[in-house]
């Protein structure tokens, strides 16, 4: 590849008189200043002057010789600009333009052949304006557009746009993949969604739906899979995925065969799927080898042949010396789990390893989910810069101490794993900054949030939530509702059920409203694993928000999950038995519920049930109550350190009120610079209760504040003060605060 690129400069000797253009440098540049409207409109150009690659027409060249001009101004970083410069000009014969032309071409070139390095795998994309310039690059380097199909589902920092491109020379395919999204994200300055991942999710979709419209393969493709990765069947997710797998679409056929080796399998699972990939893998589709190699290994769709399989691999190696056996080491991944490589194909890749980083980085990975012992040489090989561009050998080491329980070496490997560019590791050392409670790692807040901040924009659905929480407790309700889009539109569950709470209360600078809210609820509910939207479907109809008051529709909602064994669902059930919403004396039902829930660890279950023992009027009961708050401490559940210490500091009853105990707890929340407005207005009212009012005012005062804006705009309090706020004049007086369990602030 380098040589190719080396060959590009040499098209144009003369420009070596003169100074090199600074391709990384305009791309600085370029990122900094300029305008994505008019970068992409300057793509009309290629239109315009009939460009197809190739060539462009001499006549539409000097008709539109000043919008070509426009162009470059508009756009220089991009190779298809610059390509099409260089042809007009060659065209007109205009020999100094095109010799300038071709130099900033080539300088271009070259940058992005750097970003290659010497395997594409564990390189980051290159990076490129649009699509337009993927394929100028492939034509300038001397090779030829086999196919090409997104290298991902979704758009993280990155959406791999991958071509395999067929080197004549060496008989090689190669595939090099570009990015364009982050292009546009960093130059799309004035959207509502600036600085959340959103905005990349927008973009990608952008530039996917163009692609359909346009009736391109790779578009078609990636939108069959998404559209049958929604799908709860096989039948339909082969629906979704036939159409673009018979016609070429890469992606598609990878999806069509991991659904038919996958159970349950239903009849006609793989009728045609073998079709379709026989032309690809004629015309040597080294993914089309692979797949026929996978699906002769395995009999789907064909009579089982394992010799067939071995020697269609062979040849798609020969093809793709240096992904074919990494292609096929994750498709049995996908499709078998954790089920160890036939050993043909095991050794394969361990004879791949000798030569390609990526393969010894796949057989390591194995041995490491295996719990296999990794020798010192293997342990080195993980630590080499060759195999972190980011971070991914280190990554793996992570898993191998935390499997090992060696937890020293796990936080140091995870810590330089997260330096290196690890997105999972960026999200744990986040935690650990932020927390400050991990030995040997001093807390900084502000670097903790910005690895919080770099992890959701790299796809990390954790770190994205973790920053929408963080905003919602800020109040920032705007900020929440973004954080969170980019994953839900990912699929993912807790992110989309976060929407749809917030969704329900009706907060300002936000998009939904209760009617998507119910939306939500209601189709997840559809799901047999619907457990979460069936329970906030049965808060509302319990609280008749949004949806008529309705208890025995809610008892419906909740009695099959917790009969079927769902813990937050059986907590749920019981404590609106004890609370008398589903009918009066039903408490012994309530507490066999509850009991249920605490023995599967439910947190809400230790919660609430305390919640109710302690405010009975029963000394046994209110001891029980402590000793249940102390079981869901011991299970590492904070929330119900935060209700024993409440209780011990505010009680009326004089057999449970323990200050001094309960400011001892409260210190187990965490730190107050860094914590939820509930649980600080806990540590403030055991300051309180033990003397400390001008810190407890302090803290209240914070509080309140957070409080406050949670509050705003939600229900009316009759003209009372909240109670945050009466908490706060208390301590200002130098009162403690007494709390006697009438209060649902």
């Amino acid at each position: 590849m380098a040589v190719a690129a080396l060959a590009l400069a040499m098209l144009a000797p003369h420009a070596q008189e003169r100074a090199t253009p600074d391709a990384a440098r305009m791309w600085e540049q370029f990122l900094a200043t300029g305008d994505m409207h008019k970068a992409f409109g300057a793509l009309d150009v290629l239109d315009q002057v009939g460009y197809d690659v190739a060539s462009v027409d001499a006549a539409k060249c000097r008709e539109h010789r000043d919008g070509v001009a426009a162009a470059v101004a508009a756009a220089p970083v991009s190779l298809a600009v610059r390509r099409v410069a260089f042809l007009c000009a060659d065209a007109l014969d205009d020999a100094a333009t095109a010799e300038r032309e071709m130099s900033v071409l080539a300088a271009l070139s070259q940058h992005a052949m750097k970003q290659v390095g010497t395997e594409s795998l564990l390189a980051d994309p290159i990076r490129v304006m649009a699509p337009a310039d993927a394929f100028a690059l492939v034509e300038s380097l001397g090779m030829g557009v086999r196919y090409e199909y997104y290298g991902a589902l979704h758009p993280a920092r990155y959406f791999p746009f991958v071509i395999a491109a067929w080197d004549e020379d060496a008989k090689h395919e190669r595939r090099l993949r570009f990015d364009y999204v982050d292009t546009a994200y960093t130059l799309t300055r004035d959207s509502p969604l600036s600085g959340f991942p959103m905005l990349r999710t927008v973009l990608a979709r952008a530039f996917v739906d163009g692609g359909v419209e346009g009736n391109l393969l790779a578009a078609l493709d990636l939108d069959a899979v998404q559209a049958a990765s929604v799908e709860t069947t096989p039948e339909n997710k082969i629906a979704k995925l036939r159409r673009a797998a018979n016609e070429g679409g890469m992606q598609s056929s990878i999806a069509w065969m991991a659904v038919c080796a996958s159970a349950p399998q239903y009849a006609g699972c793989t009728d045609g799927l073998v079709d379709a990939l026989l032309p690809e893998a004629e015309d040597d589709n080294a993914i089309a080898l692979v797949l026929l190699a996978f699906a002769y290994h395995e009999g789907i769709g064909v009579k089982r042949d394992v010799a067939a399989a071995w020697t269609l691999l062979d040849k798609a190696e020969r093809i793709q010396p240096q992904e074919a056996v990494v292609d096929f080491a994750s498709l049995w991944s996908v499709a078998r789990g954790a089920a160890p490589l036939p050993v043909e194909a095991a050794q394969r890749l361990t004879r791949a390893a000798g030569s390609v980083h990526a393969a010894h980085l796949v057989a390591v990975q194995r041995s490491v989910a295996a719990g296999k012992d990794l020798d010192p040489a293997e342990l080195a090989f993980l630590a080499e810069p060759a195999v972190n561009r980011r971070g991914q050998g280190l990554a793996v080491l992570v898993d191998y101490y935390a499997g090992k329980g060696r937890k020293k070496e796990q936080q140091e490997a995870t810590i330089k794993a997260a330096q290196a560019g690890a997105t999972v590791a960026k999200f744990r050392y986040a935690g650990a900054l932020v927390a400050g409670t991990t030995e040997g790692i001093p807390r900084d807040v502000s670097r903790g949030e910005a690895l919080f901040a770099e992890a959701a924009h790299e796809g990390n659905a954790r770190a994205a939530l973790y920053k929408a929480w963080r905003s919602l407790n800020a109040a920032r309700f705007g900020e929440a509702e973004n954080w969170a889009l980019a994953p839900a539109s990912a699929a993912d569950v807790d992110s989309i059920l976060f929407l749809a709470n917030l969704y329900t209360q009706d907060r300002p600078g936000v998009s939904g409203k209760m009617d998507r809210a119910l939306s939500i609820y209601q189709a997840m509910a559809q799901a047999a694993d619907g457990a979460q939207a069936r329970r906030a479907l049965a808060e509302l109809a319990l609280r008749g928000h949004g949806v008529p008051k309705d208890a025995a529709r809610a008892k419906q909602l909740l009695q099959g999950d917790a009969q079927s064994g769902d813990h937050e669902s059986e907590a749920m059930l019981g404590y609106h038995y004890l609370k008398g919403d589903f009918g009066k004396g039903m408490e012994k039902e309530g507490q066999q519920w509850l009991e249920r829930a605490m023995a599967g660890n439910s947190e809400r279950a230790f919660a609430e049930y305390g919640s109710w023992l302690f405010n009975t009027d029963d000394p046994k009961a209110r001891a029980q109550a402590l000793q249940v708050w102390s079981r869901g401490e011991a299970a590492g559940y904070l929330s119900s350190a935060n209700s024993r210490a409440w209780a011990l500091c505010t009680t009326v009853h004089a057999d449970s009120y323990d200050p001094a105990r309960g400011l001892e707890i409260s210190k187990r929340l965490g730190d107050v610079e860094y914590m939820f407005p509930a649980w600080l207005d806990t540590v403030a009212a055991c300051e309180a209760a033990t003397g400390n009012y001008k810190r407890a005012a302090l803290l209240q005062e914070r509080a309140a504040t957070q409080m406050a804006a949670l509050d705003a705009g939600q229900e009316e309090r009759k003209g009372k003060p909240a109670g945050y706020r009466q908490r706060l004049e208390s301590y200002k007086a130098g009162k403690a605060w007494h709390d006697d369990g009438s209060s649902d602030d």
